[in-house]
Protein backbone atom coordinates (compact mmCIF):
# COMPACT_ATOMS: atom_id res chain seq x y z
CA UNK A 1 0.00 0.00 0.00
CA UNK A 2 1.13 3.29 -0.77
CA UNK A 3 2.47 6.00 1.74
CA UNK A 4 2.16 9.37 2.22
CA UNK A 5 5.55 11.23 3.26
CA UNK A 6 4.53 11.30 6.94
CA UNK A 7 4.24 7.12 6.57
CA UNK A 8 0.67 7.73 6.88
CA UNK A 9 -1.51 5.51 4.58
CA UNK A 10 -2.90 7.15 1.66
CA UNK A 11 -6.20 4.74 2.00
CA UNK A 12 -6.38 6.62 5.64
CA UNK A 13 -5.80 10.36 4.19
CA UNK A 14 -8.49 9.72 1.33
CA UNK A 15 -11.13 9.05 4.36
CA UNK A 16 -10.81 11.97 6.33
CA UNK A 17 -13.10 14.45 6.39
CA UNK A 18 -13.23 17.76 5.80
CA UNK A 19 -15.34 21.30 6.13
CA UNK A 20 -14.12 24.65 5.67
CA UNK A 21 -16.39 25.76 8.32
CA UNK A 22 -15.32 22.99 11.03
CA UNK A 23 -11.53 23.72 10.27
CA UNK A 24 -10.99 21.47 13.31
CA UNK A 25 -13.09 18.33 12.38
CA UNK A 26 -9.90 16.28 10.99
CA UNK A 27 -8.40 16.73 14.40
CA UNK A 28 -11.55 15.52 16.43
CA UNK A 29 -12.08 12.34 13.79
CA UNK A 30 -8.74 11.09 14.99
CA UNK A 31 -8.72 9.07 17.87
CA UNK A 32 -5.00 9.32 18.79
CA UNK A 33 -5.63 12.86 18.94
CA UNK A 34 -8.34 12.53 21.10
CA UNK A 35 -6.49 10.11 23.60
CA UNK A 36 -4.10 12.89 24.83
CA UNK A 37 -7.03 15.23 25.40
CA UNK A 38 -9.23 12.50 27.23
CA UNK A 39 -6.97 12.22 29.33
CA UNK A 40 -8.43 15.67 31.44
CA UNK A 41 -11.74 13.75 32.17
CA UNK A 42 -9.82 11.19 34.47
CA UNK A 43 -10.02 12.52 37.83
CA UNK A 44 -6.90 13.24 39.70
CA UNK A 45 -7.50 10.64 42.42
CA UNK A 46 -8.38 8.21 39.81
CA UNK A 47 -5.68 5.57 38.61
CA UNK A 48 -6.14 4.91 35.36
CA UNK A 49 -4.28 5.15 31.48
CA UNK A 50 -6.25 5.66 28.48
CA UNK A 51 -5.99 2.28 26.02
CA UNK A 52 -7.60 3.44 23.20
CA UNK A 53 -10.35 5.84 21.59
CA UNK A 54 -12.15 4.69 18.55
CA UNK A 55 -15.14 7.04 16.09
CA UNK A 56 -18.06 4.96 16.36
CA UNK A 57 -20.70 7.11 14.72
CA UNK A 58 -20.61 10.73 13.17
CA UNK A 59 -23.80 12.72 12.44
CA UNK A 60 -22.54 15.72 10.30
CA UNK A 61 -24.77 18.80 9.07
CA UNK A 62 -22.38 20.40 6.61
CA UNK A 63 -21.16 24.36 7.38
CA UNK A 64 -22.95 23.47 10.86
CA UNK A 65 -22.55 21.21 13.05
CA UNK A 66 -20.97 18.06 13.74
CA UNK A 67 -21.69 15.14 16.81
CA UNK A 68 -18.89 12.50 16.94
CA UNK A 69 -19.07 9.78 19.30
CA UNK A 70 -16.11 7.86 20.74
CA UNK A 71 -15.40 4.86 22.34
CA UNK A 72 -12.86 5.20 25.01
CA UNK A 73 -10.77 1.72 27.03
CA UNK A 74 -9.11 2.80 30.18
CA UNK A 75 -6.88 0.12 31.63
CA UNK A 76 -7.49 0.03 35.38
CA UNK A 77 -4.56 0.01 38.03
CA UNK A 78 -5.58 -3.55 38.92
CA UNK A 79 -5.03 -4.71 35.13
CA UNK A 80 -8.49 -4.19 34.37
CA UNK A 81 -10.68 -2.70 31.46
CA UNK A 82 -13.45 -0.24 31.06
CA UNK A 83 -15.08 1.16 28.30
CA UNK A 84 -16.75 4.26 28.30
CA UNK A 85 -18.77 6.55 25.27
CA UNK A 86 -18.04 9.46 24.73
CA UNK A 87 -19.97 12.42 22.72
CA UNK A 88 -18.00 15.90 21.02
CA UNK A 89 -20.45 18.19 19.69
CA UNK A 90 -18.03 21.24 16.77
CA UNK A 91 -20.22 24.07 15.39
CA UNK A 92 -19.20 26.53 12.73
CA UNK A 93 -21.03 29.06 14.47
CA UNK A 94 -18.57 30.51 17.06
CA UNK A 95 -20.65 32.52 19.66
CA UNK A 96 -23.43 28.93 19.66
CA UNK A 97 -19.74 27.12 20.41
CA UNK A 98 -19.06 29.61 23.52
CA UNK A 99 -22.81 29.72 24.69
CA UNK A 100 -22.64 25.57 24.74
CA UNK A 101 -19.00 25.71 26.50
CA UNK A 102 -20.32 28.07 28.83
CA UNK A 103 -23.12 25.89 29.94
CA UNK A 104 -21.13 22.60 29.33
CA UNK A 105 -18.74 24.53 32.17
CA UNK A 106 -21.70 25.30 34.53
CA UNK A 107 -23.53 21.82 34.36
CA UNK A 108 -20.01 20.32 35.33
CA UNK A 109 -18.33 22.27 38.21
CA UNK A 110 -17.36 20.68 41.23
CA UNK A 111 -19.08 17.17 39.62
CA UNK A 112 -16.83 14.34 40.37
CA UNK A 113 -19.02 11.08 39.58
CA UNK A 114 -17.91 7.82 42.01
CA UNK A 115 -16.25 5.48 39.02
CA UNK A 116 -13.68 8.42 38.28
CA UNK A 117 -14.48 10.33 34.76
CA UNK A 118 -15.66 14.15 34.84
CA UNK A 119 -18.63 14.72 33.01
CA UNK A 120 -17.40 16.51 30.38
CA UNK A 121 -14.62 18.95 29.48
CA UNK A 122 -14.45 21.97 26.95
CA UNK A 123 -11.06 21.22 24.65
CA UNK A 124 -10.94 24.91 23.07
CA UNK A 125 -7.42 23.80 20.99
CA UNK A 126 -9.78 21.64 18.62
CA UNK A 127 -13.27 23.54 19.17
CA UNK A 128 -14.81 20.40 20.70
CA UNK A 129 -17.51 20.16 23.46
CA UNK A 130 -16.41 17.03 24.77
CA UNK A 131 -19.21 14.86 27.30
CA UNK A 132 -18.89 11.30 28.37
CA UNK A 133 -22.23 9.06 29.13
CA UNK A 134 -24.58 9.12 30.32
CA UNK A 135 -24.17 13.11 30.54
CA UNK A 136 -26.81 13.98 27.37
CA UNK A 137 -28.42 17.56 27.58
CA UNK A 138 -31.11 16.42 25.45
CA UNK A 139 -32.07 13.23 28.13
CA UNK A 140 -31.29 15.17 31.33
CA UNK A 141 -32.83 12.14 33.32
CA UNK A 142 -30.25 9.41 31.47
CA UNK A 143 -27.69 10.16 34.41
CA UNK A 144 -29.86 9.42 36.93
CA UNK A 145 -31.31 6.39 35.42
CA UNK A 146 -27.76 5.42 35.04
CA UNK A 147 -26.24 5.55 38.41
CA UNK A 148 -29.26 4.82 39.69
CA UNK A 149 -30.05 1.56 37.44
CA UNK A 150 -29.06 -1.21 40.99
CA UNK A 151 -31.61 0.61 43.11
CA UNK A 152 -34.37 0.28 40.36
CA UNK A 153 -34.06 -2.84 39.89
CA UNK A 154 -33.96 -4.25 43.05
CA UNK A 155 -37.10 -2.26 43.74
CA UNK A 156 -38.59 -4.01 41.14
CA UNK A 157 -37.10 -7.76 40.93
CA UNK A 158 -40.39 -9.42 41.99
CA UNK A 159 -42.22 -7.68 38.75
CA UNK A 160 -39.04 -7.93 36.55
CA UNK A 161 -39.06 -11.99 37.80
CA UNK A 162 -42.47 -12.41 38.52
CA UNK A 163 -41.64 -14.50 41.30
CA UNK A 164 -40.24 -13.17 44.83
CA UNK A 165 -38.03 -16.77 45.12
CA UNK A 166 -35.26 -15.14 43.88
CA UNK A 167 -32.33 -12.20 45.12
CA UNK A 168 -29.63 -10.08 43.48
CA UNK A 169 -26.21 -10.97 44.13
CA UNK A 170 -24.50 -8.39 41.10
CA UNK A 171 -25.57 -6.48 38.21
CA UNK A 172 -23.47 -5.97 35.13
CA UNK A 173 -24.53 -2.78 33.65
CA UNK A 174 -23.24 -1.70 29.61
CA UNK A 175 -24.37 0.59 27.11
CA UNK A 176 -25.76 -1.23 24.36
CA UNK A 177 -26.48 1.40 22.65
CA UNK A 178 -26.53 5.31 22.37
CA UNK A 179 -28.29 7.96 20.36
CA UNK A 180 -26.98 11.22 21.53
CA UNK A 181 -30.99 13.47 22.22
CA UNK A 182 -32.83 10.34 21.30
CA UNK A 183 -32.94 7.33 22.98
CA UNK A 184 -30.34 4.97 25.53
CA UNK A 185 -30.30 1.25 26.02
CA UNK A 186 -28.13 -0.54 29.11
CA UNK A 187 -27.47 -4.25 28.87
CA UNK A 188 -28.33 -5.33 32.26
CA UNK A 189 -26.78 -8.79 33.50
CA UNK A 190 -28.17 -9.85 36.59
CA UNK A 191 -26.98 -12.78 39.13
CA UNK A 192 -29.28 -14.26 41.02
CA UNK A 193 -29.76 -16.82 43.69
CA UNK A 194 -32.94 -18.52 45.10
CA UNK A 195 -33.50 -17.33 48.11
CA UNK A 196 -33.28 -20.62 50.23
CA UNK A 197 -29.73 -20.39 48.58
CA UNK A 198 -30.42 -23.87 45.90
CA UNK A 199 -30.19 -22.32 42.98
CA UNK A 200 -28.22 -19.75 41.08
CA UNK A 201 -29.19 -18.94 37.55
CA UNK A 202 -27.92 -15.71 35.03
CA UNK A 203 -30.57 -13.22 33.03
CA UNK A 204 -29.76 -10.79 30.93
CA UNK A 205 -32.41 -7.96 30.62
CA UNK A 206 -32.22 -4.39 28.87
CA UNK A 207 -33.33 -1.36 30.23
CA UNK A 208 -34.13 1.44 27.53
CA UNK A 209 -34.44 5.59 27.95
CA UNK A 210 -35.92 7.35 25.42
CA UNK A 211 -36.34 11.45 24.56
CA UNK A 212 -39.69 13.27 25.19
CA UNK A 213 -40.61 13.44 21.74
CA UNK A 214 -39.50 9.89 20.98
CA UNK A 215 -42.95 8.13 19.84
CA UNK A 216 -44.56 5.24 22.07
CA UNK A 217 -47.90 4.40 20.36
CA UNK A 218 -46.30 2.08 17.44
CA UNK A 219 -45.11 -0.51 19.78
CA UNK A 220 -47.75 -0.39 22.03
CA UNK A 221 -50.15 -1.01 19.23
CA UNK A 222 -47.93 -4.12 18.36
CA UNK A 223 -48.32 -5.45 21.81
CA UNK A 224 -52.13 -5.14 21.22
CA UNK A 225 -51.57 -7.16 18.15
CA UNK A 226 -49.90 -9.56 19.86
CA UNK A 227 -51.64 -9.97 22.71
CA UNK A 228 -54.38 -10.40 20.27
CA UNK A 229 -52.89 -13.43 18.95
CA UNK A 230 -52.75 -11.77 15.54
CA UNK A 231 -48.69 -11.00 14.91
CA UNK A 232 -47.15 -13.70 12.95
CA UNK A 233 -43.75 -12.65 15.45
CA UNK A 234 -42.93 -12.57 18.95
CA UNK A 235 -42.10 -9.35 20.74
CA UNK A 236 -39.10 -8.77 23.74
CA UNK A 237 -41.76 -8.98 26.61
CA UNK A 238 -41.71 -5.78 28.51
CA UNK A 239 -41.35 -6.50 31.84
CA UNK A 240 -41.36 -2.98 33.13
CA UNK A 241 -42.44 0.16 32.12
CA UNK A 242 -42.41 3.85 33.52
CA UNK A 243 -43.64 6.66 31.48
CA UNK A 244 -43.39 9.21 33.94
CA UNK A 245 -39.76 8.69 33.42
CA UNK A 246 -39.76 7.88 29.48
CA UNK A 247 -38.01 4.35 30.60
CA UNK A 248 -38.90 0.46 29.84
CA UNK A 249 -37.40 -2.60 30.92
CA UNK A 250 -37.87 -5.79 28.10
CA UNK A 251 -36.58 -9.19 28.39
CA UNK A 252 -33.72 -10.47 25.79
CA UNK A 253 -35.38 -12.35 22.57
CA UNK A 254 -35.30 -16.06 23.05
CA UNK A 255 -33.40 -17.81 20.68
CA UNK A 256 -29.96 -16.88 17.94
CA UNK A 257 -30.26 -14.13 16.16
CA UNK A 258 -29.56 -13.99 12.53
CA UNK A 259 -26.54 -12.54 12.44
CA UNK A 260 -25.27 -15.13 14.96
CA UNK A 261 -26.75 -18.32 12.99
CA UNK A 262 -24.66 -16.76 9.64
CA UNK A 263 -21.65 -16.93 12.39
CA UNK A 264 -21.40 -19.67 13.36
CA UNK A 265 -22.46 -21.52 10.05
CA UNK A 266 -25.92 -22.78 11.59
CA UNK A 267 -28.80 -21.05 9.14
CA UNK A 268 -30.44 -23.42 7.22
CA UNK A 269 -32.97 -22.78 4.53
CA UNK A 270 -35.70 -23.65 6.55
CA UNK A 271 -34.54 -20.28 8.58
CA UNK A 272 -34.97 -18.44 5.50
CA UNK A 273 -38.17 -19.64 4.55
CA UNK A 274 -39.51 -19.18 7.56
CA UNK A 275 -39.14 -15.75 8.01
CA UNK A 276 -40.11 -15.03 4.29
CA UNK A 277 -43.76 -16.24 5.60
CA UNK A 278 -43.66 -14.30 8.63
CA UNK A 279 -43.05 -10.82 6.74
CA UNK A 280 -45.55 -12.18 3.52
CA UNK A 281 -48.09 -12.39 6.79
CA UNK A 282 -47.57 -9.48 8.51
CA UNK A 283 -46.70 -7.14 4.96
CA UNK A 284 -50.47 -8.99 3.93
CA UNK A 285 -52.26 -8.07 7.30
CA UNK A 286 -55.04 -5.91 8.11
CA UNK A 287 -53.83 -4.77 11.10
CA UNK A 288 -52.08 -1.25 10.21
CA UNK A 289 -49.79 0.54 12.47
CA UNK A 290 -51.78 3.68 12.21
CA UNK A 291 -48.56 6.23 11.28
CA UNK A 292 -47.53 6.42 7.78
CA UNK A 293 -44.28 6.41 6.25
CA UNK A 294 -45.53 8.59 4.02
CA UNK A 295 -43.96 10.36 0.19
CA UNK A 296 -43.52 13.37 1.97
CA UNK A 297 -40.95 11.68 5.07
CA UNK A 298 -39.43 9.30 2.62
CA UNK A 299 -38.42 12.05 0.29
CA UNK A 300 -37.27 14.39 2.83
CA UNK A 301 -34.97 10.98 4.45
CA UNK A 302 -33.88 10.32 0.33
CA UNK A 303 -33.46 14.23 0.13
CA UNK A 304 -31.00 13.86 3.53
CA UNK A 305 -29.26 11.30 2.90
CA UNK A 306 -28.41 12.41 -1.34
CA UNK A 307 -27.36 15.78 0.12
CA UNK A 308 -25.08 14.04 3.16
CA UNK A 309 -23.30 12.14 0.96
CA UNK A 310 -22.73 14.54 -2.07
CA UNK A 311 -21.22 16.50 0.67
CA UNK A 312 -18.70 14.04 2.14
CA UNK A 313 -17.60 12.21 -1.69
CA UNK A 314 -18.33 15.24 -4.48
CA UNK A 315 -17.08 13.24 -6.85
CA UNK A 316 -20.60 11.22 -7.09
CA UNK A 317 -22.54 14.51 -5.91
CA UNK A 318 -24.16 14.55 -9.77
CA UNK A 319 -25.09 10.71 -9.92
CA UNK A 320 -26.49 11.06 -6.07
CA UNK A 321 -28.86 13.93 -8.02
CA UNK A 322 -29.80 11.35 -10.93
CA UNK A 323 -30.62 9.07 -8.31
CA UNK A 324 -32.65 10.78 -6.25
CA UNK A 325 -34.41 12.18 -9.43
CA UNK A 326 -35.29 9.09 -10.57
CA UNK A 327 -35.88 7.08 -6.81
CA UNK A 328 -38.44 10.10 -6.39
CA UNK A 329 -39.98 9.71 -9.86
CA UNK A 330 -40.37 6.06 -10.39
CA UNK A 331 -41.28 5.29 -6.46
CA UNK A 332 -45.08 4.59 -5.83
CA UNK A 333 -46.65 4.99 -2.67
CA UNK A 334 -50.09 3.48 -3.46
CA UNK A 335 -49.55 0.49 -1.09
CA UNK A 336 -49.11 0.93 2.68
CA UNK A 337 -48.71 -2.10 4.74
CA UNK A 338 -47.35 -2.94 8.51
CA UNK A 339 -43.27 -2.58 7.86
CA UNK A 340 -40.40 -2.69 10.08
CA UNK A 341 -37.81 -0.58 7.89
CA UNK A 342 -35.17 -1.13 9.86
CA UNK A 343 -34.74 -5.11 9.51
CA UNK A 344 -31.07 -6.08 10.05
CA UNK A 345 -29.54 -9.70 11.12
CA UNK A 346 -29.13 -8.58 14.22
CA UNK A 347 -32.78 -7.45 14.67
CA UNK A 348 -33.98 -11.28 13.93
CA UNK A 349 -34.52 -14.07 16.10
CA UNK A 350 -34.81 -17.30 15.93
CA UNK A 351 -36.39 -20.38 18.16
CA UNK A 352 -37.64 -23.41 16.98
CA UNK A 353 -40.72 -22.25 16.14
CA UNK A 354 -41.05 -18.71 16.52
CA UNK A 355 -39.33 -15.54 15.44
CA UNK A 356 -38.56 -12.33 17.04
CA UNK A 357 -38.12 -9.01 15.99
CA UNK A 358 -36.85 -6.64 18.10
CA UNK A 359 -36.47 -2.39 18.08
CA UNK A 360 -39.54 -1.96 16.54
CA UNK A 361 -39.89 1.63 17.30
CA UNK A 362 -38.99 2.06 13.49
CA UNK A 363 -42.11 0.38 12.41
CA UNK A 364 -44.55 2.16 10.04
CA UNK A 365 -47.19 1.63 7.60
CA UNK A 366 -45.12 1.80 4.52
CA UNK A 367 -44.40 -0.32 1.22
CA UNK A 368 -43.79 -4.00 1.64
CA UNK A 369 -40.75 -3.78 -0.62
CA UNK A 370 -38.94 -1.39 1.67
CA UNK A 371 -38.57 -4.05 4.19
CA UNK A 372 -37.71 -6.53 1.79
CA UNK A 373 -34.97 -4.48 -0.08
CA UNK A 374 -33.35 -3.17 3.16
CA UNK A 375 -32.69 -6.32 4.44
CA UNK A 376 -31.46 -7.89 1.35
CA UNK A 377 -29.61 -5.08 0.74
CA UNK A 378 -28.01 -5.91 4.14
CA UNK A 379 -27.13 -9.89 3.95
CA UNK A 380 -25.76 -8.82 0.05
CA UNK A 381 -23.04 -6.72 1.76
CA UNK A 382 -23.15 -8.44 5.35
CA UNK A 383 -19.43 -9.60 4.42
CA UNK A 384 -18.27 -5.85 4.84
CA UNK A 385 -21.20 -4.37 7.00
CA UNK A 386 -20.74 -7.27 9.82
CA UNK A 387 -17.81 -9.43 8.63
CA UNK A 388 -20.08 -12.36 8.25
CA UNK A 389 -19.51 -14.97 5.98
CA UNK A 390 -20.65 -13.20 2.50
CA UNK A 391 -21.15 -16.15 0.45
CA UNK A 392 -23.76 -17.66 3.22
CA UNK A 393 -25.31 -14.36 3.90
CA UNK A 394 -25.96 -13.95 0.21
CA UNK A 395 -27.24 -17.51 -0.25
CA UNK A 396 -29.48 -16.73 2.37
CA UNK A 397 -30.75 -13.73 1.09
CA UNK A 398 -31.12 -15.69 -2.06
CA UNK A 399 -33.22 -18.40 -0.34
CA UNK A 400 -35.39 -15.72 1.34
CA UNK A 401 -36.25 -13.71 -1.80
CA UNK A 402 -37.27 -16.23 -3.87
CA UNK A 403 -39.40 -17.80 -0.56
CA UNK A 404 -41.13 -14.34 -0.45
CA UNK A 405 -41.79 -13.81 -4.03
CA UNK A 406 -44.13 -17.39 -4.01
CA UNK A 407 -45.97 -15.67 -1.36
CA UNK A 408 -46.28 -12.37 -1.72
CA UNK A 409 -48.70 -10.49 -4.65
CA UNK A 410 -46.74 -9.72 -8.06
CA UNK A 411 -47.71 -6.09 -8.23
CA UNK A 412 -45.47 -5.78 -4.70
CA UNK A 413 -42.69 -6.18 -7.23
CA UNK A 414 -43.19 -3.58 -9.67
CA UNK A 415 -41.49 -1.33 -6.75
CA UNK A 416 -38.77 -3.75 -5.96
CA UNK A 417 -35.83 -1.80 -7.84
CA UNK A 418 -36.80 1.38 -6.97
CA UNK A 419 -36.53 0.60 -3.36
CA UNK A 420 -33.22 -1.70 -3.70
CA UNK A 421 -32.02 1.99 -4.52
CA UNK A 422 -33.08 3.90 -1.94
CA UNK A 423 -31.79 1.26 0.19
CA UNK A 424 -28.20 0.90 -0.86
CA UNK A 425 -28.11 4.57 -0.41
CA UNK A 426 -29.16 4.48 3.47
CA UNK A 427 -26.57 1.82 3.56
CA UNK A 428 -24.21 3.84 2.25
CA UNK A 429 -25.50 6.52 4.75
CA UNK A 430 -24.73 4.06 7.20
CA UNK A 431 -21.08 3.23 5.98
CA UNK A 432 -20.50 6.84 6.87
CA UNK A 433 -22.10 7.54 10.07
CA UNK A 434 -20.88 4.41 11.84
CA UNK A 435 -16.87 5.39 9.94
CA UNK A 436 -16.97 1.85 8.09
CA UNK A 437 -12.80 1.65 6.92
CA UNK A 438 -12.51 3.03 3.71
CA UNK A 439 -16.11 4.53 3.91
CA UNK A 440 -15.87 6.94 0.37
CA UNK A 441 -14.63 3.76 -1.88
CA UNK A 442 -18.04 1.46 -0.35
CA UNK A 443 -20.11 4.71 -1.13
CA UNK A 444 -18.91 4.72 -5.00
CA UNK A 445 -19.58 0.94 -5.40
CA UNK A 446 -23.09 1.57 -3.38
CA UNK A 447 -23.80 4.35 -5.72
CA UNK A 448 -22.94 2.30 -8.85
CA UNK A 449 -25.04 -0.13 -7.78
CA UNK A 450 -28.51 1.76 -7.09
CA UNK A 451 -27.56 2.77 -10.83
CA UNK A 452 -27.51 -0.67 -11.94
CA UNK A 453 -30.71 -1.36 -9.97
CA UNK A 454 -32.60 1.36 -11.86
CA UNK A 455 -31.85 0.00 -15.15
CA UNK A 456 -33.17 -3.10 -15.00
CA UNK A 457 -36.74 -3.55 -16.26
CA UNK A 458 -40.45 -2.60 -14.12
CA UNK A 459 -40.77 -6.65 -14.42
CA UNK A 460 -37.38 -7.83 -13.80
CA UNK A 461 -36.29 -8.79 -10.09
CA UNK A 462 -32.39 -7.91 -9.72
CA UNK A 463 -31.82 -10.83 -6.61
CA UNK A 464 -31.98 -13.66 -9.39
CA UNK A 465 -28.87 -14.12 -11.39
CA UNK A 466 -31.16 -15.06 -14.52
CA UNK A 467 -34.62 -15.42 -16.09
CA UNK A 468 -34.44 -19.00 -15.68
CA UNK A 469 -34.80 -18.69 -11.98
CA UNK A 470 -37.67 -15.95 -12.06
CA UNK A 471 -40.87 -16.98 -10.09
CA UNK A 472 -39.16 -20.24 -8.49
CA UNK A 473 -37.37 -21.12 -5.37
CA UNK A 474 -33.68 -20.70 -6.52
CA UNK A 475 -32.53 -24.09 -4.99
CA UNK A 476 -34.93 -27.13 -3.26
CA UNK A 477 -33.59 -28.73 -0.98
CA UNK A 478 -33.52 -31.04 2.34
CA UNK A 479 -35.29 -29.27 5.34
CA UNK A 480 -33.29 -28.31 7.82
CA UNK A 481 -30.13 -28.38 4.86
CA UNK A 482 -27.51 -26.10 6.06
CA UNK A 483 -26.49 -23.16 3.59
CA UNK A 484 -23.93 -24.44 1.00
CA UNK A 485 -24.19 -21.98 -1.67
CA UNK A 486 -24.31 -22.96 -5.81
CA UNK A 487 -21.23 -20.97 -7.03
CA UNK A 488 -23.64 -20.04 -10.13
CA UNK A 489 -26.51 -18.30 -7.96
CA UNK A 490 -23.76 -16.28 -6.19
CA UNK A 491 -22.00 -15.01 -9.64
Amino acid sequence: MSRSRDGRDVAQAKTQLTDPLLPFLSLALDGNILRHFCQRLICADFDAAIGNCQVTRVRLRRARRCIIQYRLTLHLADGSEQDHCLVGYQYADRNKFRARANRLRRSTAGRQPVDGLLPGIVIDEISLLLQRFPFDHRLPSLSGFYFDIDRLVKNHLVQLLGSNDWQLESLDTRVARWRVGLSAVLRLGLELKRSNGSESRQLELFARLDGAATDTRIKSRLEQVQSGGRLPFDLAPTLLSVPQQGFTIQAAAGGLSLETLLVEGRATIDDARRLASVLAQWHGSDEPLQSRYTREKYEADLARTVRLLGGIVPACSLRLERLMRRITRCMNHDLYRPAHLDLKPEHIFFEADRITLIDVESAADAHPMLDIAILYVRLRHAATLYGLPGSAARYFALQLMSAYHDLAPAGWWRNFSVCYAWALLTLARHFFVCQQPAWPDSIEGFVGEAECALSRGAGSLPFLPGARHRGKSVHRDRPGQRLWPNREILA
